[in-house]
C-alpha cells in the first residue's frame, strides 16, 4: 500500500508541474498576443541566433504557431534582425570567457 501511495504522489506532483508549465506558457502567449496587437507588421524582430520573435519585450518561438513552411519563410525574410536577451547574455558570457582566456601580450 505504501508503494502505491508513493507512486500516486509522484504522478500527481508530475501532473501539477506539467500544469504549471502549461499555465506559464499560456500566460506568455497571452502577453505576446497583446504586444503583437500593439505593433505594426513591419516591427517584428527575429533573433539572429535562435529565431525567436519579439513583439515588444516578449520573445517567443513562433514556429509551432505558424505551421506552414511558407509562413515561416515569409517571417524569416520580412522580420528585422536583433538579438533576444537570452542569446545576448549567452554571447556576452562566451565573449568575456574568451577574453579572459587570452594571454596578455609581452
Amino acid at each position: 500500500m505504501d508503494e502505491v501511495h508513493r507512486e500516486l504522489l509522484r504522478r500527481a506532483q508530475e501532473a501539477v508541474a506539467e500544469a504549471t508549465r502549461a499555465h506559464r506558457r499560456a500566460a506568455e502567449l497571452r502577453a505576446f498576443v497583446s504586444a503583437l496587437r500593439a505593433i505594426r507588421p513591419g516591427e517584428l524582430v527575429r533573433c539572429a541566433w535562435c529565431d525567436r520573435v519579439a513583439a515588444g519585450e516578449y520573445w517567443i518561438d513562433p514556429y509551432p504557431l505558424l505551421g506552414a513552411n511558407a509562413l515561416r519563410e515569409r517571417l524569416r525574410k520580412s522580420a528585422s534582425h536583433g538579438v533576444c536577451p537570452d542569446c545576448f547574455e549567452r554571447v556576452m558570457t562566451a565573449s568575456e570567457r574568451q577574453r579572459a582566456q587570452r594571454l596578455p601580450l609581452p
